[in-house]
C-alpha cells in the first residue's frame, strides 16, 4: 500500500473508532473533551452527541454574567437543565437544578443570565 494511502486509512480508523461506544454500548464525553465555540457574545456552545438518524443532538450551552440568547423558534422539544446559575426570560426565572421544557412551533423569548448560567440542552436538529 502507498504510504499516502495508509495515512488515510489510519485516519478512517480512527474516526470509526471514535463512534463506536468502546464500553458496552456507552459512551462517555469526558468534561475536557471538545471544544467550546462563541455563539454570540458571552455564550458558548460545546455539542456532546448528535444523532442525525433520530433527529436529535446535545449540547452545553455556557452564559456569562449579563449574557442573553437571542429569541427563537423550535424544531421539536427542547429540554434544559440547567446545571449552574439561572437564566430568565420574561416573568420566569430558571434556576441551578430546574428542568425546562420548550415545545415545537413555538417562540422562545430573549433569555438573559444576570449571574451566568451552565446548561444542557437535548434538542431537534434544524432541518
Amino acid at each position: 500500500m502507498r504510504p499516502h494511502r495508509q495515512g488515510l486509512w489510519a485516519k478512517l480508523d480512527a474516526q470509526i473508532d471514535a463512534l463506536t461506544p468502546p464500553h458496552h454500548g456507552t459512551l462517555t464525553i469526558r468534561a475536557d473533551d471538545g471544544a467550546w465555540e462563541d455563539l454570540y457574545p458571552g455564550v458558548t456552545k460545546r455539542q456532546l452527541y448528535a444523532d442525525p438518524g433520530q433527529g436529535w443532538r446535545a449540547v452545553m450551552i455556557r452564559m456569562a454574567p449579563g449574557a442573553t440568547y437571542p429569541a427563537h423558534a423550535h424544531a421539536g422539544v427542547e429540554e434544559c437543565l440547567v446545571l449552574e446559575g439561572e437564566f430568565e426570560f420574561g416573568d420566569l426565572t430558571v434556576r441551578q437544578g430546574d428542568f425546562h421544557l420548550a415545545f415545537p412551533d413555538r417562540d422562545h423569548p430573549e433569555i438573559f443570565s444576570r449571574s451566568g448560567a451552565l446548561l444542557y440542552i437535548r434538542s431537534a436538529i434544524a432541518a
